[in-house]
């Protein structure tokens, strides 16, 4: 109900703005150039980030700011009479798991270039400067700016690094890595321009198309009461686990209602990666879709030897015009990473761009460990497809590891007090080799060091939960 209500009051307030466009001489505005910043506030291109200063987009017409309340946008407008301030609610509607805010869903990504590409063409406010306001807050802002990159990368042309540099230039801008689905602390710096670089090679690939993408589609396969399921490639269709009975975390999601909404997609082979079915597996057999169980524990990385059997039958798939569905639990984690592995080997995608790609079709993908892990396949030297130098498969043991380094450490700090968006921490540590699957250290809520106490177990849960709540929120339910 918020996010409708501020919907119709930046719907009222753009309304607003564009009356004033039948009272101005388009010649006047033929050379398009930026308001002046605020009275007090610094010269935009030299000074550090200041909210209601105007920073330039990659695009000349196109520019951004953020506003610190309603009232702040109400003064802008006011002051500002020939410039079009808009808005979206977009960049807000990311519904969380646990900690992470980010980056929303590629439905909302075409909705968002789609109503810029609107704006940035409609004839009555072709000459004048267009600038897109948010909130002054690091999640709304990061949104924002992915947001507004990709609509500059996908319908002007530029690249990813071309539309993100402007933003990248400006001094502590609250640019923030996005979070994994997990109430534990970050451990890989999943940037913008990741996301970025993951929607442009699947856009290369021919996967997606901002101008036919089907939202309508996506949405009614997406997080539904007796479904949830993504389209991660032409290959492959990621999924929760169906349920032959519903529990605390979701509805009923039998096998057979499945069968239907699969096949339409293709699907030929079904993997199970979780321990332990919670449906009837012989619904899909008698449909003709090939069944493989193929387990490892929640949270966890696979073995070289699953990882063999998933590509080996994958690429038999592939061969055969067919599509592999996967799913564990929450079909997030476990689902992200064995699919991600394809990406990089097969379609060489980066560990980086293969998490924010399946993050943008599949909100929440690839967890904890499974970061790094990716990080290290990309590595990797393969033998068909035997991983010959992967990363070891963690044992359960009692062992810890911390996660970081003193340098990650040092970069952590650098990056909290305004660094450049390149000054992360090291997306490849730990060493895999010292890795216990159970069991990883990370210190508690009153201990200062970097890295988190959370074993997989925890974070499965974390997950499970986060999952549950999101899907109620988003069906309205009272929680």
């Amino acid at each position: 109900e918020g996010l409708k209500e501020r919907e119709n009051t930046k719907t009222k307030r753009e309304m607003a703005t564009a009356t004033h466009t039948s009272q101005h001489d388009a010649a006047a505005h033929a050379s398009v150039r930026p308001p002046l910043p605020p009275p007090a506030g610094p010269d935009a291109e030299t000074a550090e980030y200041t909210p209601g200063v105007f920073y330039p987009t990659a695009a000349r017409r196109l520019w951004f700011t953020t506003h610190v309340s309603d009232d702040h946008t109400d003064r802008e407008i006011k002051r500002l009479p020939n410039t079009f301030f808009f808005s979206s609610t977009i960049p807000e509607s990311y519904q969380a798991f646990c900690d992470d805010f980010g980056p929303v869903d590629i439905r909302q990504v075409v909705n968002f270039v789609r109503e810029v590409h609107t704006r940035m063409t409609f004839p009555a406010i072709k000459h004048r400067l267009l600038v897109f306001y948010t909130y002054d807050h690091p999640h709304c802002v990061t949104n924002s700016v992915f947001l507004l990159c990709a609509y500059l990368m996908l319908v002007e042309g530029f690249s990813p690094a071309e539309a993100f540099a402007p933003f990248q230039s400006v001094f502590k801008m609250p640019i923030k890595p996005f979070h994994d689905a997990t109430h534990a602390r970050s451990t890989y710096p999943l940037t913008v321009l990741d996301c970025l670089s993951g929607l442009q090679r699947a856009t290369s690939l021919g996967w997606f198309d901002w101008k036919t993408f089907d939202t309508a589609a996506y949405d009614s396969l997406y997080d539904q009461d007796t479904h949830d399921i993504c389209r991660v490639s032409p290959h492959f269709v990621a999924l929760a686990t169906p349920k032959d009975e519903a529990d605390k975390f979701t509805c009923k999601r039998d096998a057979s209602s499945h069968v239907p909404l699969l096949k339409s997609l293709g699907v030929t082979n079904v993997v199970r990666l979780n321990e332990g079915s919670c449906y009837d597996e012989d619904a899909f057999v008698r449909e003709g879709i090939r069944y493989h169980p193929l387990e490892f524990a929640d949270c966890t990385t696979p073995p070289p030897e699953l990882v063999k059997s998933f590509l080996d039958l994958a690429g038999e798939a592939r061969g055969a015009d067919g599509v592999v569905a996967v799913h564990c639990l929450a079909g997030l984690g476990r689902t992200g990473t064995l699919i991600g592995i394809s990406l990089i080997k097969e379609q060489g995608f980066s560990a980086a761009e293969a998490i924010g790609w399946m993050r943008l079709v599949r909100p929440g993908s690839v967890i904890g460990v499974q970061q790094q892990y990716l990080s290290q396949i990309q590595g990797v030297e393969w033998q068909g497809n035997w991983p010959c130098n992967a990363p070891a498969h963690g044992s359960r043991s009692s062992k810890r590891v911390c996660w970081w380094d003193a340098a990650s450490v040092e970069a952590g700090k650098a990056q909290a007090l305004g660094a450049p968006v390149s000054a992360m921490p090291n997306r490849e540590q730990p060493a895999f080799d010292q890795l216990a699957a159970d069991d990883v250290s990370f210190p508690g809520a009153g201990d200062k060091r970097p890295g988190c106490e959370v074993s997989p177990r925890v974070l499965a849960m974390q997950v499970q939960l986060g999952q549950s709540q999101r899907h109620r929120k988003k069906a309205g339910d009272v929680l």
